[in-house]
């Protein structure tokens, strides 16, 4: 997906659509993601889009996700910002 982000900047002259594309890459390369939005990740792969509807899909993922509050919260320590499940028998 990378990839294809990266081709689609290139080819762009206007500049809001590049200011757009980078920021998508700011979000979706980050480690930690929330399964669902994997999931439809994977999915974009799957299906081969790319160029602007690869663009629009992921802006669809960001807003459906809320992932816009979760880039504008910053930790101290990056690595743990998606909050993370552990379940063990071992805790009871």
């Amino acid at each position: 997906m990378r990839r294809e982000l990266d081709i689609t900047f290139s080819s762009s002259e206007n500049g809001d659509f590049k200011n757009q594309i980078l920021l998508l890459k700011k979000v979706f390369e980050r480690e930690g993601l929330p399964a669902m939005v994997r999931r439809e990740l994977n999915g974009l792969k799957k299906s081969g889009c790319v160029g602007e509807v690869l663009v629009d899909e992921l802006v669809r993922i960001y807003s459906a996700h809320g992932l816009k509050d979760r880039l504008e919260t910053k930790t101290e320590d990056d690595d743990h910002f998606w909050p993370q499940i552990v379940c063990s028998l071992s805790f009871s």
